[in-house]
């Protein structure tokens, strides 16, 4: 299971918790004050992710 997250205007620094889960992973953050965020997350096969998301 695995969680990320990174500013959408710093495509370069992912913000990760990754391992062997039962419940959930992270917590994690970014400072994002103004800006947009790219999160997403992975539990067994099954992944999701946004791009440009929870803006303010």
């Amino acid at each position: 299971m695995s969680v990320f997250l990174m500013r959408s205007d710093d495509s370069s620094t992912w913000i990760s918790d990754e391992g062997d889960y039962t419940s959930y992973a992270g917590p994690v953050w970014v400072n994002a004050r103004g800006a947009c965020v790219d999160w997403g997350g992975v539990v067994g096969g099954s992944y999701s992710h946004r791009e440009n998301d929870h803006c303010g």
